[in-house]
């Protein structure tokens, strides 16, 4: 049930929505991590549901935020969908356009925008904050989340 997502966006509650946003995705995957997205259910993640939550973002922001608004920067820098190997200069390139690198430095959750005045694609981000730990995870977790979002046509 997506009803209380959907009322967070459309009251421009974002920093709400955002964190709305992983919890829903995590109760996708019961497991006793409640505050982590594995990676390895990225692949198996329900289409449908993508699909909905990436609809309702691009739906309330006019399409400033959204996984296939980051899935589309992502490939625009030249990010490769399905790719066996990790470009680390696209990686920081999509993290720059979206926001969440400045300065050679990627942001703690109290530095990001949660606003419309944030950059295109900087939203939703909740659902990759734990990752953010690895250079290599980093990247084969973005690979993996844009091949599925690609695999599920958004």
């Amino acid at each position: 049930d997506y009803t209380y997502l959907k009322n967070l966006l459309a009251s421009s509650n974002w920093y709400e929505a955002d964190r709305e946003t992983k919890k829903v995705m995590i109760l996708m995957y019961a497991s006793e991590d409640q505050d982590n997205l594995k990676q390895e259910n990225l692949q198996k993640f329900p289409c449908e549901d993508l699909q909905i939550i990436d609809k309702l973002w691009l739906k309330y922001s006019q399409g400033h935020f959204g996984f296939s608004i980051q899935k589309r920067i992502f490939i625009t820098l030249g990010g490769k969908i399905n790719y066996n190997d990790y470009d680390y200069e696209v990686y920081c390139r999509f993290g720059e356009n979206v926001g969440w690198l400045v300065n050679n430095c990627w942001l703690a959750n109290s530095d990001l925008k949660f606003s419309l005045n944030a950059p295109q694609g900087h939203l939703p981000v909740s659902p990759f904050l734990p990752l953010l730990r690895g250079l290599r995870s980093r990247t084969l977790y973005f690979r993996d989340f844009f091949s599925r979002l690609n695999n599920c046509q958004l």
